[in-house]
């Protein structure tokens, strides 16, 4: 009894055999209530090799501060404010001064084990105490559980981060080395088709463990037409992209020159792989860019030496 699903190799012979092929998968996604266990998932998504896109857990003042603005939607009864490497919390009273036990500063404490401890402290002395009133007490304890949750769990916007980085790749790795078709609005991506199994992947792992979101990928065929306006769109892509570092590449020049700034090798090896990174897209296109693509690698190569030695002679 013949399966209903066809393989990956079957279906590539029926689009050969119409006069079609797969030219690449158009990928978006719509996220909500996103709530994974950091380890399970970076490991999981370690199997698919787009494991260097997760970020990192944030640590201390960055943690804090990312619980606070959380916390702090909708809240229109409470100020709060950064005060250097801490966040002041104030609840306003109409009508009358602020009183003492109305206010506390809060600061990230990282302890020896990696997590994070929240310490309120009195606003004039610095020195720790313990909240007078219950809403403070309350709004304290909400911030605390909040840095637990960013910590342990990736969110819906810390998923949202990821799967962009997965699409453009990182300074270092192409990834899925996706093209945006709404430029810097994001949110719509073509990605080439030897990457599409790698995505499909991606999407069946994020609609398993997010059941409440959804990760499109939609397999593109084309005849000569659609080659064309992809390979368009191709080009478009990448000339942008390398406008934008060359763009960013002049920027940091004119300030080292300004400021007599000493350039690192760590700032040159970064920006020298943004551009193979570049190039490897290019390359991975060149099926669709023609003669294009040698056109393109050359404006690389060509802006990449121009911009590194003016890095290096800094």
């Amino acid at each position: 009894m013949a399966t209903a699903m066809k393989t990956v190799d079957q279906i590539a012979d029926v689009l050969k055999g119409s006069g079609l092929q797969t030219i690449g998968a158009m990928v978006f996604w719509s996220l909500t209530g996103v709530r994974l266990e950091r380890e399970q998932f970076q490991s999981a998504v370690d199997l698919l090799g787009l494991g260097a896109a997760v970020p990192r857990p944030s640590k201390g003042y960055a943690l804090l501060s990312e619980a606070v603005r959380r916390v702090s939607i909708g809240r229109k009864d409470v100020i709060f404010r950064r005060t250097g490497k801490a966040w002041a919390v104030v609840f306003e009273k109409s009508g009358r001064k602020f009183e003492h036990n109305h206010a506390a500063t809060l600061h990230a404490i990282d302890n020896e084990d990696g997590s994070i401890k929240i310490e309120a402290r009195d606003p004039e002395t610095g020195e720790a105490f313990q909240p007078a009133t219950e809403a403070l007490s309350d709004l304290i304890v909400k911030i605390g559980i909040e840095v637990k949750e960013r910590q342990r769990y990736f969110l819906t916007d810390d998923l949202s981060s990821m799967l962009v980085t997965m699409m453009h790749g990182t300074a270092r790795q192409s990834l899925l080395a996706a093209l945006s078709l709404r430029d810097r609005s994001g949110g719509l991506y073509f990605v080439h088709a030897s990457k599409v199994e790698q995505v499909k992947q991606l999407s069946a792992l994020v609609q398993e463990q997010c059941p409440g979101s959804q990760l499109a990928v939609l397999t593109l065929t084309g005849d000569a037409d659609n080659l064309a306006r992809a390979a368009v769109t191709a080009r478009q892509s990448i000339t942008s992209q390398l406008v934008e570092i060359r763009s960013e590449i002049g920027e940091f020049v004119a300030k080292m020159k300004a400021t007599d700034g000493k350039v690192q090798d760590r700032n040159i090896e970064v920006r020298a792989a943004r551009f193979q990174a570049l190039r490897d897209r290019a390359d991975l296109f060149a099926d669709l860019l023609g003669e294009v693509a040698g056109e393109l690698r050359a404006q690389i190569d060509t802006a990449r030496d121009e911009l590194l030695k003016e890095l290096e002679a800094l």
